[in-house]
C-alpha cells in the first residue's frame, strides 16, 4: 500500500513513528485533491452523481468516514509507536491474497 511504503521508508530514514505517519498522510493530500477535482469536473460536466442520494445521507456518510478515518490513524500511530508495524504488512499480505483468491 502507499501508506505502508511511505511509512516504512520514513521509519527506515529515522523518523519517529508519529512523524512517519504524519508524513504518509501528508503525501496523500495531492492525490486526494486531484481525485476530488476530477470527480467535481465530472459532476459539473456530465451531472453524474447529482441527486442520486439525499444530501443528509451524503453528509452522514462523510461524517462517519471522518470519524472512522481519525480512529484508524490513532490506531496506526499506536501500532507504530509500539514497534508492531509488521502487523500492517501481514494485514496487507492477507488482504491482497484474499483479493486475488476471491476475485
Amino acid at each position: 500500500s502507499r501508506s505502508g511504503a511511505t511509512i516504512g521508508l520514513a521509519r527506515w530514514c529515522g523518523l519517529a513513528p508519529a512523524a512517519a505517519a504524519e508524513f504518509s498522510m501528508l503525501m496523500s493530500v495531492p492525490a486526494l485533491l486531484g481525485a476530488t477535482a476530477l470527480k467535481a469536473l465530472h459532476v459539473v460536466r456530465d451531472g453524474a452523481g447529482v441527486g442520486e442520494l439525499p444530501m443528509g445521507v451524503m453528509l452522514l456518510g462523510m461524517a462517519v468516514a471522518g470519524v472512522v478515518g481519525y480512529g484508524a490513524l490513532q490506531i496506526l500511530v499506536r501500532v507504530l509507536s509500539a514497534g508492531r508495524f509488521w502487523l500492517f504488512g501481514l494485514y496487507c499480505l492477507v488482504a491482497g491474497l484474499l483479493g486475488l483468491v476471491l476475485i
